[in-house]
């Protein structure tokens, strides 16, 4: 779907819904607010829905709390069009899927992944996947429907860039993408405040567990793979939440040598999350997919039933496969 079809329907359309992955991250928060708040601005009805509540460390990217988080059992009003950012398939909303679908007239997915090959007939999608961030994407979208992008949406925006190119340091991270980011410092960011606001918020819990889980480190594959393993019961022994995890694994790209980081996280009902980085040219979203995952060329993920150990091994497997194919 092309930005000005896209715009063609949000001027014709009157009521939105906005709403974003589940356990959402920077780039979903940032760009459902900027989204939202823009919305509002062209003079729609909009509201900002989430199946889970916003992370605490992403509290300042909706400083007014206009997200709102969605009770089990509640039915939706009708709307006009749900956008869905961040995310190109609607499973990942979790239980508020089959709410969406049945409120909603259209719904538009706009995300930097390319649609799954399965991707749903009665949707459309908006996504780049050369962008380094779905924030880009919305960024883009307020431009063409001439939205003034106020301060409150230039943070967001630029929080959202920002968390998903690991402080501007990935692949995807573009000219485009600096000169977005200017712009949205000429619109009053100031990036060291929304550093803090980002990155300082981490409990003495999440870091005593860090240290547990950095001192099992694993290296494997003649020193290119590194594995890193949170077991649920040493995460609840230190108190750490789910979303205290998910950056463990962006540790890995300081070790010199590595081409694939792993990092295994055991969950409730038998289940295990796997987060996957790809380093130089290392591609992992192959090894996501295998596994009914998926994401970026170099950074994915995947959720499935089993225990710790047996997930462990076959996604290992896996990868030690691969690398000694590339040899």
């Amino acid at each position: 779907m092309k930005l000005a079809e896209v715009c063609d329907k949000i001027r014709k359309a009157r009521s939105f819904l906005v709403t974003t992955h589940r356990l959402p991250d920077g780039d979903g928060i940032g760009s459902q607010t900027a989204l939202h708040l823009g919305l509002i601005a062209l003079g729609k009805k909009s509201l900002a829905l989430n199946l889970h509540d916003t992370p605490l460390k992403f509290s300042g990217v909706d400083p007014h709390k206009v997200i709102q988080v969605w009770q089990p059992g509640t039915k939706l009003e009708p709307i006009d069009i749900a956008f869905i950012v961040d995310t190109n398939e609607s499973k990942m909303l979790g239980e508020l899927d089959v709410e969406v679908k049945a409120a909603a007239k259209e719904i538009i997915f706009i995300d930097h992944h390319v649609p799954p090959p399965t991707e749903e007939k009665s949707a459309f999608y908006f996504y780049d996947e050369s962008a380094a961030a779905s924030g880009e994407l919305v960024f883009r979208l307020l431009e063409a429907l001439q939205v003034k992008i106020t301060t409150a949406m230039s943070e967001a925006i630029y929080a959202a860039i920002f968390t998903d190119t690991g402080g501007f340091r990935y692949r995807r991270t573009s000219g485009a993408t600096h000169r977005i980011t200017a712009q949205l410092i000429e619109n009053g960011v100031e990036p060291e405040k929304l550093f803090r606001e980002l990155f300082s918020r981490d409990s003495a819990a999440k870091l005593r567990l860090l240290g547990n889980v950095l001192d099992r480190l694993e290296i494997l594959g003649d020193g290119k793979v590194a594995v890193l393993t949170v077991p649920l019961a040493v995460r609840e022994e230190y108190g750490a939440s789910v979303e205290d995890t998910e950056s463990f694994v962006n540790s890995l790209g300081a070790l010199e040598q590595i081409r694939f980081g792993l990092l295994f996280r055991e969950e409730p009902g038998n289940r295990v999350k796997v987060s996957l980085r790809g380093y130089g040219l290392t591609e992992v979203v192959g090894v996501a997919k295998h596994f009914g995952g998926g994401g970026h060329r170099f950074a994915a993920g995947l959720t499935t039933d089993g225990s710790l150990e047996d997930v462990r091994m076959k996604v290992l497997d896996r990868v030690l496969e691969l690398l000694a194919q590339a040899k």
